[in-house]
């Protein structure tokens, strides 16, 4: 009994070691040189999108109305600024999975969310095309 107690216990402990030193794999980076293409990844991959912006504008990158399903926001918009100076630009990253095989549009506006009535400043958007892993 105490052998197949230990024998458990090692498994358990080579398997969390497993697990926590498994490198994760790095986002994939989608840039605004992307616009108007097509990306193929194996499902479940997590997407980077960085695109221009500056919050302090009152103007956020959001998704555009209408969710077609495929990609799993993962939390909010992150802004990485280009300096230390208060109020300039930098880049906007917005994550997502994918979450299915196919094809789903990912479409993104820039646009003041107060201001629903005037068209966006800028728009974005790129076809995800999931595969199998």
């Amino acid at each position: 009994m105490r052998r197949a107690l230990r024998l458990a216990f090692a498994g358990v402990i080579a398997i969390a070691l497993a697990c926590a030193t498994a490198p994760l794999a790095p986002p994939w980076r989608v840039t605004d040189a992307d616009a108007g293409t097509s990306i193929r990844v194996p499902v479940g991959t997590v997407i980077d999108v960085a695109l221009p912006g500056n919050p302090t504008t009152g103007f956020i990158w959001e998704r555009a109305p209408g969710d077609p399903g495929g990609l799993e926001g993962l939390g909010a918009a992150r802004f990485v600024p280009d300096g230390a100076m208060p109020g300039q630009g930098g880049l906007v990253h917005l994550q997502f999975r994918v979450t299915r095989e196919g094809a789903t549009p990912l479409a993104l506006v820039y646009r003041r969310p107060f201001d629903k009535k005037t068209p966006p400043a800028q728009s974005f958007w790129v076809t995800i095309v999931g595969e199998p892993d």
